[in-house]
């Protein structure tokens, strides 16, 4: 979980949905979508059409950043298991949030290992390095070892908060926005500055209550939290995140505990990240597994060809001429225009792509086969 040292300071990444629309407009050029898809390959489609960031089980498959010394890879059979864990834990924030705020990759790894202690991790003889957890690079990737069941949603979730921690707005930038919180977090934290309860209603606390465990989180997470005002949010995040109907039912009833400070603090990062960030109703539908998690509800697109493509992903491309006008509206996009569009027709045009990429493949497939 250490945050390597930031990388010099840079422009603002493009919005990270219209990265993940370049990624999948890629995709398509290459014809990457296959006939033979595989349970992994198919759990991790899901994961990139939910959330607008790769799953990688590969070095190679990550952005560039400050790695770990090691990062074996996991078996088959432990990949699927991977995979299909943290599908269910993307599935807790608004489709295409992990892209909105800048994430390209989430790397998944038998191990994490550092020839380096930071002081908080123990040597391990068999890989012949100090075991960590995760690592987020500092600008659009995550690298998460998988040791239990248990253990990779907490990474996950901590990972995550990292990248939530440096945008704002839409804008991912490590150096403007990573800090910016922390006097506001410490004040919260020590009573200074309290948040006030979140507003709930009653008939949802009682059902969160109901289907909660009880659990309180009366001050910081672990130890780990007190290396730094960011480790200590990524610390609550995990928590609050793998524990999310107690939470809420916590920062409702008990404001004054430090541990709901943290985590009320924490619900305004989510919703700021991103200009269309996740509410408080969006963690209590989710809580109570009663919304439709797969995307939240957005105008129409403002670009007429953003719209026609929408409406193309939304239907069967029954007729020929529909998989040629798709091909050909996504390749336009492919070679310029993305720039010129607003934040939420760029997110449109990103899931689109996502949407489309397996069908014109399979249209490929059917046309060489005929």
């Amino acid at each position: 979980m250490p945050q390597p040292t930031p990388p010099p300071r840079r422009a603002p990444i493009l919005g990270g949905r219209a990265t993940r629309a370049v990624l999948a407009l890629a995709l398509l050029a290459g014809a990457a979508a296959t006939a033979h898809a595989t349970p992994l390959s198919d759990a991790s489609r899901a994961f990139a059409a939910h959330t607008g960031a790769r799953l990688v089980f590969d070095r190679g498959g990550l952005p560039d950043g400050a790695w770990y010394d090691q990062l074996p890879a996991l078996s088959a059979e432990r990949q699927l298991r991977a995979a299909r864990l943290l599908l269910d834990e993307a599935a807790k924030y608004p489709r295409g949030y992990l892209g909105a705020i800048g994430v390209r990759a989430v790397g998944v790894f038998a191990a994490c290992v550092s020839n380096d202690n930071d002081g908080f991790h123990s040597w391990d003889d068999t890989y012949g390095g100090y075991l960590y957890y995760g690592v987020w690079n500092g600008r659009d990737g995550i690298a998460a070892a998988y040791y239990s069941d248990g253990q990779l949603p907490l990474t996950f979730h901590h990972e995550v908060f990292h990248a939530v921690d440096a945008t704002a707005g839409g804008v991912s930038d490590h150096d403007a926005n990573f800090h910016a919180d922390d006097a506001r977090f410490a004040a919260a934290v020590s009573g200074e500055r309290r948040y006030p309860a979140a507003r709930i209603a009653q008939g949802d606390l009682a059902r969160l209550a109901a289907v909660g465990r009880g659990r309180v989180l009366e001050d910081a997470v672990a130890h780990y939290a007190t290396k730094s005002a960011g480790e200590d949010q990524a610390e609550t995040a995990r928590w609050m995140m793998t524990n999310l109907a107690d939470a809420l039912v916590q920062v409702a009833r008990r404001p004054e505990l430090a541990g709901s400070q943290r985590m009320l603090h924490l619900l305004g990062e989510y919703r700021g990240a991103t200009t269309d960030g996740p509410a408080l109703s969006w963690f209590v539908d989710v809580a109570l597994g009663r919304a439709d998690r797969s995307a939240q509800a957005t105008a129409p697109p403002r670009d007429p060809e953003v719209a026609r493509l929408v409406a193309l992903a939304a239907g069967s491309l029954p007729e020929l001429d529909d998989v040629v006008t798709a091909r050909r509206l996504l390749a336009r996009f492919a070679s310029g225009g993305i720039d010129a569009l607003g934040a939420r027709d760029r997110a449109r045009l990103a899931q689109a792509a996502l949407d489309l990429t397996p069908r014109l493949g399979r249209a490929r497939a059917r046309a060489n086969d005929d």
